[in-house]
């Protein structure tokens, strides 16, 4: 009697090895493709010379039991021109039934783009579309990719540009010239810009003019004329410099600086922009 009780007991334990085994191999039997897809993609950084940016991948494994993600590959096209490529073999194990999430980033450098885009720094914007391709390790199923695309816009800063417009005698005396330099910002993007900048204006070697300009704001593609007073004292620049302002009709001049460019808009930074002009500038008698 308890032999048969023994061996009742082994029966019931086989099946139920048997039941789970089956029930393994159905689970098996059953693996589907994992699934995945490009939730968002976050500008994070952007400047004069490009853009920061981080694509958020969504990935779903709809199985029973673990998928391995083995990494991915990444191309993104600019304009519909290849501009970059990047691989990850980084491996990431997705639990059964479970979401995870994976991050690519990626940067567009403005002076890449130019190389393949001709004028493509002209627009407000540039299109993008970035291409990912996602392995993964599964079991039955053995390596299986899942592609992935997503078309955005990056926004394009670029810089503002200062040139001398005009310099211009207020009034001359025998020891000294009342003067004003004329100095026009541009701004070509769809944003304001606050600025300010340190100056250098030289004529024959002489600095005639130095010092900072403070906050000057410029408006979305718009203008400003800056006008920069100055003295001139003869015993200070010699008669030299008399002779000039009384005979010239232009003025050679070097004019250096940096500017301290503030953009009214998220993520770019107060941005240092060094400037070195030379030419003639008309010389005008009020």
């Amino acid at each position: 009697m308890r032999r048969y009780g023994l061996l009742r007991i082994a029966t019931i334990a086989a099946g139920m090895i048997a039941v789970a085994s089956c029930a393994t191999i159905q689970s098996l039997l059953e693996v589907e493709r994992p699934v995945a897809r490009v939730d968002a993609v976050r500008l994070v950084g952007l400047s004069f010379t490009g853009a920061d940016l981080v694509a958020d991948l969504e990935i779903e494994n709809p199985n029973r039991i673990a998928v391995t993600l083995g990494g991915f590959d990444y191309t993104v096209a600019v304009e519909g021109r290849t501009l970059l490529t990047g691989v990850s073999r980084e491996t990431l194990a997705i639990a059964a039934f479970a979401t995870s999430r994976v991050s690519v980033p990626f940067s567009v450098a403005y002076d890449g783009v130019v190389t393949l885009v001709e004028r493509a720094l002209e627009q407000d914007s540039l299109a993008y579309t970035l291409d990912v391709t996602v392995a993964f390790d599964v079991p039955v199923l053995g390596t299986v990719s899942v592609p992935l695309a997503y078309d955005g816009a990056i926004p394009v800063v670029r810089p503002p540009s200062l040139r001398v417009a005009s310099l211009a005698i207020a009034s001359l005396g025998i020891n000294g010239a009342d003067l004003t330099l004329g100095l026009r910002l541009d701004n070509p993007n769809p944003f304001a810009i606050a600025l300010a900048f340190d100056q250098a204006f030289v004529v024959g070697g002489q600095t005639w003019v130095d010092g900072r300009v403070e906050r000057v704001t410029v408006p979305a593609r718009g203008t400003a004329d800056v006008p920069v007073p100055f003295r001139l004292s003869f015993s200070a620049f010699g008669r030299t410099v008399r002779e000039l302002l009384l005979g010239a009709d232009q003025v050679s001049f070097s004019y250096s600086g940096d500017l301290y460019v503030e953009p009214d808009i998220m993520l770019v930074p107060r941005t240092r922009l060094p400037f070195s002009l030379s030419g003639n500038v008309p010389l005008s008698r009020r």
